[in-house]
């Protein structure tokens, strides 16, 4: 595995991404540690015919008469009360 400084990689991320991605795994370092890897996509990744073109579905299938406020004001409080 090649060896790359961090600040080389932001100067050169072009070159070195498409050399990863002809299966060149990268070690990338900071001050001569190790603090992350590029590796090349895994060739079992499918993205299928649909991908991307999902629509938004919406959270409630019913109206909520304003309920849906309750939900959220749990949601960021950090969760559901208990009732």
């Amino acid at each position: 595995m090649q060896k790359i400084p961090i600040h080389e990689l932001k100067r050169r991320l072009s070159e070195l991404v498409a050399q990863a991605e002809k299966g060149t795994p990268l070690l990338i370092t900071r001050h001569s540690r190790v603090v992350a890897q590029l590796l090349p996509p895994d060739a079992h990744v499918h993205n299928g015919s649909r991908f991307g073109r999902g629509a938004p579905a919406p959270l409630f299938k019913a109206r909520t008469k304003g309920r849906y406020l309750d939900v959220v004001a749990d949601d960021r409080r950090g969760g559901w009360d208990e009732r």
